[in-house]
C-alpha cells in the first residue's frame, strides 16, 4: 500500500529555487505532488523501480526541485511505496549546498571502498602466494560486504545496474544474504568449527536453510517475506558468532581473539546504524556510516587474525617435523 505525506513549505530563505532532498535509497518508488496556485496538481516520480539514467539529478538520494518565491507558502504530497521498512530523512535544502553534500557523501564512502578494495587485493596476494584457502572465503566475505554497503547507499544501482530497476530491487535482498552465507562459512573455516565445537557447528545449517529460502523467495518474486525471513535470521545468528567466537577463544585458539574482537566493532555499527532506523539515534553521517566503518575496522582486524593463524600452522608444522 502506498503511504503519503503531507507538509507545507515556507521559503525563509532568499533563493526561490529550492531542492527537496530524500536521503533514502532503497524506497521503491517516490512521488512528489505539488500543490499549484490554480488547484492543480503537479508530480514527479523516482525510486528504485525506475531507470537510474531517467533522473534529473544523479544522486543515489531523491532530489526534487521546487520554486517558492520569498516568504511564500506550498503545499506538497510525497506519495511512497517500498516492500521494507521506510525512513523519511527530509530536508529542504538549496541546489549548491545539496550538490556539496552529495559530494562529501561520494568522498566519505570512496575512502571506505578504497580501504576495502586495498584489503580485497592484499589478501588475494597473500592467497596466490602461500594457497591458504582461509585468505579465498575472506576476499568474497569482503566484497559481498563491500557490495552490500554500497547497495545501501545507492552506489551499484548508480555505477553497476543503472538500467535494471528490477534486479536493483532484488539486489539489497540477495547481497543480504551473500554477506550473510560468506560470513558464516568464513567462520567455519577461519575458526575451524567442525574440530573445536563440532555439535555448535551444525546449527550454521540451520541458518543456510533459512538464507537459501530466503534467495528463493525473493527470486520468485515474494519480497516482503524473503525480507521478513532474513531478519528474523540475522540478529540471533550473529550474536550466536560471537558466542562459537568467545568459546573458541576461550579454548586457547588465539586467532579467535581476533574475530571476536573484529566482529563486536562491526556488531556495535550494526546496533547503532540499527538506532537510527528505530528513530532512537538522530540521522546523521555519524549514524549513516557506522556499519561502513565497522566493516571496515573489521576488516583490518580480521587480516591480522589471518596473520596470526598462519604463524600459528607454521609453528605446529615445525614442531612436528622435529
Amino acid at each position: 500500500a502506498a503511504i503519503w505525506v503531507k507538509f507545507q513549505v515556507k521559503n525563509t530563505s532568499t533563493e526561490s529555487h529550492l531542492i527537496i532532498e530524500l536521503a533514502a535509497p532503497l524506497i521503491d518508488e517516490v512521488e512528489l505532488f505539488t500543490l499549484n496556485e490554480d488547484g492543480s496538481y503537479s508530480s514527479v516520480i523516482t525510486g528504485q523501480n525506475i531507470p537510474f539514467s531517467k533522473r534529473k539529478y544523479l544522486n543515489p538520494n531523491y532530489l526534487f526541485d521546487i520554486y517558492i518565491e520569498q516568504g511564500g507558502i506550498k503545499t506538497y504530497f510525497i506519495k511512497i511505496k517500498s516492500f521494507d521498512k521506510i525512513e523519511l530523512p527530509l530536508k529542504i535544502t538549496t541546489p549548491f549546498l545539496a550538490f556539496s553534500n552529495a559530494t562529501n557523501q561520494d568522498f566519505l564512502f570512496g575512502i571506505y571502498v578504497g580501504v576495502m578494495l586495498v584489503m580485497i587485493f592484499y589478501n588475494l596476494f597473500i592467497y596466490f602466494s602461500i594457497g591458504d584457502k582461509n585468505y579465498l572465503y575472506y576476499v568474497v566475505y569482503i566484497l559481498s560486504v563491500m557490495l552490500t554497503q554500497a547497495t545501501f547507499h545507492g552506489y551499484t544501482f548508480e555505477y553497476l545496474w543503472p538500467n535494471c530497476p528490477k534486479f536493483e530491487v532484488q539486489s539489497i535482498l540477495l547481497l543480504s544474504i551473500l554477506v550473510g552465507f560468506t560470513s558464516v562459512e568464513f567462520l567455519r573455516v577461519f575458526l575451524n568449527t567442525k574440530k573445536y565445537v563440532p555439535k555448535l557447528d551444525k546449527v550454521f545449517l540451520v541458518a543456510y536453510l533459512f538464507y537459501f529460502t530466503a534467495a528463493i523467495l525473493v527470486m520468485i518474486g515474494l519480497y516482503q517475506i524473503g525480507w521478513l525471513l532474513i531478519l528474523s535470521i540475522v540478529s540471533p545468528l550473529s550474536l550466536y558468532m560471537l558466542f562459537i567466537g568467545v568459546k573458541i577463544a576461550r579454548m586457547g585458539y588465539r586467532p579467535a581473539n581476533f574475530f571476536t574482537i573484529s566482529w563486536s566493532i562491526f556488531l556495535v555499527g550494526v546496533f547503532i546504524y540499527a538506532m537510527k532506523d528505530f528513530g532512537i539515534l538522530p540521522y546523521n553521517n555519524f549514524t549513516v556510516y557506522t556499519m561502513p566503518i565497522g566493516s571496515a575496522i573489521e576488516t583490518v582486524l580480521l587480516s591480522f587474525a589471518l596473520a596470526d593463524r598462519i604463524n600459528i600452522l607454521k609453528k605446529e608444522k615445525e614442531r612436528s617435523e622435529e
